[in-house]
């Protein structure tokens, strides 16, 4: 299952006009309990999620939730942020009713 975040237009953004465009987009990957989630995200900025039953599937659903043309990269090591959007993400799949704010990335076409 892959979530588009809801408003996330990919229109001009400070950050990313100052980098001409040449923003990577980092996917970590986590197991939590039986699923594996995917938080693609830059500088604290939420770009999708998915989620899946296995790395690989979860790695392709990822890649197809991004924008079109934009690069990427599946890191190794992640920072505490999509750490935390993972353990967000497992609460919610396990039935918590929960409230969660994000900031977006939004790019330039």
């Amino acid at each position: 299952m892959c979530e588009m975040i809801e408003g996330a237009t990919f229109a001009e953004h400070e950050t990313v006009e100052r980098d001409r465009g040449l923003v990577v987009i980092a996917v970590w990957l986590e197991q939590a309990g039986p699923w594996w989630f995917a938080v693609a995200h830059h500088e604290k900025r939420l770009v999708a999620t998915a989620i899946g039953t296995d790395r690989e599937g979860t790695a392709e659903t990822i890649r197809h939730c991004l924008p079109h043309g934009r690069a990427y990269q599946i890191v190794d090591e992640a920072n505490e942020y999509p750490r935390s959007v993972v353990r967000m993400l497992a609460r919610l799949e396990a039935g918590a009713d929960e409230v969660a704010s994000f900031e977006l990335l939004t790019l330039k076409p």
